[in-house]
């Protein structure tokens, strides 16, 4: 069953945010639409960041595994994807997942 989560808009992008106890995302614009990703990588739990160098992929610090923004996949057969949730409202910001 999927949730509903209202996010506040008031940082600048790109910000992360806890929207349950266990669930960190980070809230980025691309392609002009505002996009709310997984942030933890499935691989040793570190924080995505926004991979300077391709602006398109999010990257982790420990070891550089790398997911697709635009579909949340890696070419990693073990660690493929992460969640991206669903924008259902932006007055106010809800997204479900």
């Amino acid at each position: 069953m999927s949730k509903k989560y209202t996010i506040k808009l008031d940082k600048k992008l790109p910000f992360y945010e806890w929207i349950d106890t266990d669930k960190e995302v980070i809230v980025l614009e691309f392609n002009n639409k505002i996009e709310v990703i997984e942030s933890i990588c499935p691989h040793y739990g570190g924080k995505l960041q926004v991979n300077q160098n391709k602006p398109n992929e999010l990257i982790c610090p420990f070891h550089g595994l790398k997911f697709d923004i635009t579909n949340c996949t890696s070419s990693n057969n073990i660690f493929k994807k992460i969640r991206k949730y669903k924008v259902i409202s932006n007055k106010p910001f809800v997204v479900e997942g």
